[in-house]
């Protein structure tokens, strides 16, 4: 089963791959259109992109989740790319309402709702403050996502932090014990 979705992908981020995994999960071979520099420049303002549509297109076909990408120059391309591919999925974000979606007659539309992140440093910051206040202090599970790509609240997973200047190690899970024995034989 085929699965095709775009976007601009300009400063590519954790939300970024998180929409592109869900997508995979949900189809054999995923086919990603990449905004091209002047379809980006029409939709987002003549500040962007900040990476041009090379570097783009490079990186999002680099993924493990993408299996093909291409370089959309405008709706004509995806038109193209519907057709001559026959995809039994189309993705989108939530931003798109699916009978809006140019190929909506040809493949299933599927929503693929974002995932809450903080958006600014000062929101991560404030998350981690919570987080350390809690007694019980856990990963915190985002829905949809792997646990891999979950974000761990401090001291939650076996990493050292650093804290008012001091190191501190906390248990590692069972993961964290068998990645460091085979650290350990390896360095024997």
């Amino acid at each position: 089963m085929i699965g095709l979705t775009s976007g601009c992908y300009d400063l590519f981020h954790n939300l970024h791959l998180a929409y592109l995994q869900r997508c995979r999960r949900m189809c054999d071979f995923l086919i990603v259109g990449v905004d091209s520099d002047d379809l980006v420049r029409k939709t987002k303002g003549p500040q962007r992109p900040i990476i041009p549509e090379h570097h783009r297109v490079n990186l999002v076909s680099a993924l493990r989740c993408v299996d093909a990408a291409f370089i959309m120059g405008s709706l004509r391309d995806w038109e193209l790319a519907v057709d001559g591919l026959y995809p039994k999925y189309i993705f989108k974000n939530q931003n798109f309402k699916p009978q809006d979606v140019i190929g909506v007659e040809q493949a299933e539309v599927i929503t693929v709702p974002d995932v809450f992140q903080p958006d600014s440093t000062s929101g991560i910051i404030e998350e981690i403050k919570r987080a350390r206040n809690k007694p019980d202090a856990r990963p915190r599970k985002v829905p949809g996502l792997e646990p891999s790509t979950a974000c761990a609240t401090p001291a939650s997973d076996g990493l050292l932090l650093a804290s008012s200047g001091q190191k501190t190690k906390t248990a590692p899970s069972n993961v964290h014990k068998k990645a460091l024995k085979r650290l350990a034989r390896l360095r024997s």
